[in-house]
C-alpha cells in the first residue's frame, strides 16, 4: 500500500500531537479560535505523551497563535498553576471561556502567563473563592462573569474586589451574586465595599456553616474490624452536589466502604 507525501506527512503531524486527541476541539483559523467545549475532558495535563486518555486536554498539543480557547461544558475540576503556560503562545489568549464545568478551585497562578486576556468566563462552576492576586496579572482583563451557587462574599473575594474597583472599565457581570452570607444573597459582589468584607471576614454570618459533620471531631480512630458512619449533611442550599474524597481522590462504593445517599444528607 501506497500513501501521497501529504497523507503521510499528516500521519507524522499526528503521531507528534499524541494521536490527534487536539482534533477533537475545532479549529476556526479565521478567529484563531479553538472550540474544545462539551467534549468531557476533565483534567488539564502539563505535557502530552502517548497513549494518552482521551478525557484528558493537552495545550501544547494545539499550535498556533490561539486568541479565543473555548473549554466549556467539560469536567475539569480544578486549574493549577501550570494549566495554560503550556499553551505554545499563552501570551497570545485573549479570551478564556471555562464555563459549565466543575471547577472547585483556582491556583493564584492559574492564569498569570495569560497577559493579553481581556475575557474570562467562569460562570457554573462551584467556586466558593479566589487566592489573593488570582486576576491581578491580567492587566488587560475587561470582562468577567462568575456565577456560582457557592459564591462566598468574604475577605476571601475581597481581592478581586480591589482589583475590579482599580480598573474602572471592568465590566462585572450582574450575574456574578453573592450566595452568602445570607445578608448579602443576591447582591452583586461589584457593589461591594472590599475593605468592610476583609473586616468582617469570620466574623458571625460569615461563617455560612452549609455543611454539618457527624462526628463533629477532626479525627475518628477506627479499630480492625470495626465499623463507623461518618455524615455529611448540607443545609441552606439546593442542588448541592457532595463527593467524598480520600487524599484529594474519590472515594466509591466497595466491599469496605459503603456510601448512601439520602436527600440532603451523605452517609459514609
Amino acid at each position: 500500500m501506497k500513501f501521497s507525501p501529504c497523507i503521510f506527512a499528516t500521519f507524522m503531524i499526528c503521531l507528534a500531537v499524541v494521536n490527534c486527541n487536539w482534533t477533537r476541539c475545532l479549529h476556526i483559523p479565521e478567529s484563531n479560535t479553538v472550540d474544545c467545549s462539551g467534549r468531557h475532558f476533565f483534567k488539564i495535563s502539563h505535557t502530552a505523551r502517548l497513549n494518552a486518555p482521551r478525557s484528558e486536554f493537552y495545550p501544547n498539543a494545539i499550535g498556533g497563535r490561539v486568541r479565543v480557547l473555548n473549554l466549556s461544558r467539560n469536567a475539569f475540576r480544578s486549574i493549577n498553576f501550570s494549566s495554560f503556560s503550556a499553551l505554545r503562545h499563552p501570551e497570545a489568549l485573549e479570551i478564556l471561556l471555562l464555563n459549565d464545568n466543575q471547577i472547585h478551585s483556582l491556583n493564584r497562578s492559574s492564569f498569570a502567563e495569560l497577559k493579553s486576556l481581556e475575557k474570562i468566563n467562569l460562570d457554573s462552576n462551584p467556586l466558593s473563592s479566589f487566592p489573593d492576586r488570582t486576576f491581578s496579572p491580567l492587566t488587560k482583563l475587561r470582562d468577567i462573569s462568575i456565577m456560582s451557587k457557592q459564591l462566598s462574599c468574604d475577605c476571601q473575594i475581597a481581592d478581586l474586589l480591589r482589583f475590579v474597583n482599580r480598573n474602572k472599565q471592568m465590566r462585572v457581570s450582574n450575574r456574578t451574586v453573592c450566595v452568602f452570607p445570607r445578608s448579602l444573597r443576591g447582591m452583586q459582589i461589584a457593589g461591594l465595599d472590599a475593605k468592610v468584607l476583609k473586616r468582617s471576614c469570620g466574623k458571625g454570618e460569615f461563617n455560612p456553616g452549609v455543611f454539618e459533620m457527624e462526628p463533629a471531631s477532626s479525627s475518628l480512630i477506627v479499630y480492625p474490624g470495626g465499623k463507623n458512619n461518618i455524615t455529611c449533611k448540607v443545609s441552606n442550599f439546593e442542588n448541592v452536589y457532595m463527593e467524598w474524597l480520600k487524599n484529594n481522590v474519590p472515594v466509591n462504593d466497595n466491599s469496605r466502604i459503603r456510601i448512601t445517599r439520602y436527600n440532603d444528607t451523605h452517609f459514609l
